[in-house]
This record gives C-alpha cells, sequence and structure tokens, in this order.
C-alpha cells in the first residue's frame, strides 16, 4: 500500500478489493481507507474476479493493477503517463522494469528483458513468445 500511496501522480483513485482473505489483510487495509482509498469487500472469487470488481467501480482513463505482494517504484505510473501523453496510439502497450524478490524488497534483481520498452500489443506478444519470456501482469490499461 505503501508504494501506491507514494507515487509521484497524484492524479489517482485507489480501489482495494478484499476478495474474501482469511487473515489480517481486511484490517491492514481499512487503516487506509480515506476519500483516496476506497475498500471493497467481496467472497472469495480469485484474482480475476477481484480486478473485474476493481474496474467496475473505477473511474478513471488507466488502470494499474497491483496484487498485496506488488511494488511500484515512485515515479512509475508518472512515468507511463507521461510516455502515454507523447504517443497517438491507443493501442500502445507501456512497460517498465521489475523484480522478484522472496522476502525482502530491497533484494529484489532487475534483469531487463526484451519487454522492457514500450511496444504495439503484437510486437510485446511475439517478443513474449518467441523468448519465452515473462513480465508481470501489471500494467497501465485504458
Amino acid at each position: 500500500m505503501a508504494s501506491t500511496l507514494g507515487q509521484t501522480w497524484r492524479h489517482r483513485e485507489i480501489i482495494v478489493v478484499d476478495d474474501g482473505s482469511t487473515d489480517e489483510t481486511l484490517a491492514v487495509v481499512r487503516q487506509f481507507e480515506s476519500n483516496e482509498v476506497r475498500v471493497v469487500t467481496q467472497p472469495n472469487q480469485g484474482a480475476t474476479a477481484a480486478r473485474n470488481k476493481a474496474f467496475s467501480l473505477s473511474r478513471g482513463d488507466y488502470i494499474q493493477w497491483l496484487d498485496a505482494d506488488d511494488l511500484l517504484s515512485p515515479d512509475k505510473v508518472a512515468h507511463q503517463m507521461q510516455a502515454a501523453g507523447q504517443t497517438g496510439d491507443g493501442r500502445t502497450l507501456f512497460s517498465s522494469p521489475w523484480a522478484s524478490f522472496r522476502y525482502r524488497p530491497a533484494k529484489g534483481k532487475f534483469i531487463p528483458t526484451p519487454l522492457w520498452c514500450d511496444l504495439a500489443p503484437t510486437e510485446w506478444l511475439t517478443r513474449k513468445w518467441e523468448g519465452n519470456l515473462h513480465m508481470q501482469t501489471r500494467h497501465l490499461a485504458r
């Protein structure tokens, strides 16, 4: 939640969907509830249903999916919004570096791949398939 609230892009709407968690997740996210952070709950239906719920409630033009174990660099959304403003093609897929880590986010390893650039969707898929590359589904979508 801290990496979401710490974004330099200030035009945001944060929707947290608790998908039937059985731990203390709901109590933790309720602490952040405000005019800027809306928390909704639903019975456990999985990640797709949670994303669809958030999407149905959203009012913005772009979506940044984020799961509980994800982190964003502070200027990630600002960089992508700047790139979106510079392209005339509404079908551009904006990508960014990502790192995996197990227990300590500071130990994340950022290893560049051919997907670390802004591409037309067909080119992105071609590179992903040909190189058997992995990219998280954390994207800015219209």
